[in-house]
């Protein structure tokens, strides 16, 4: 298994409260990401399961998550969400992402 991001114990502290985390390695969870309808090559990437609300999924793929601005850009889509249920964007984190 490879290391955690990161960005991930910040992105943690800020949304933990509302959102779950889950990491799911590839080579031993493929029934959750074919749950998920997800492939193994396009792992890592970022998925939003509203399973309170209508059972949606969004996804942020793999180009996006990683490099010196995943976790900016993994703030920026659970953000973009959390508006999109009216949920308030948690205050400014001092770690950086």
């Amino acid at each position: 298994m490879q290391a955690l991001p990161r960005w991930l114990p910040a992105l943690h502290r800020l949304y933990g409260e509302r959102i779950r985390f889950v990491l799911a390695d590839p080579s031993n969870s493929l029934d959750f990401l074919n749950h998920m309808g997800i492939k193994p090559e396009d792992a890592p990437m970022v998925v939003l399961h509203d399973t309170a609300r209508n059972d949606a999924k969004r996804f942020l793929p793999r180009d996006k998550v990683g490099g010196a601005n995943g976790g900016k850009a993994v703030r920026a889509f659970i953000d973009e969400y959390m508006g999109s249920i009216s949920a308030p964007a948690p205050a400014e984190d001092k770690q950086e992402l």
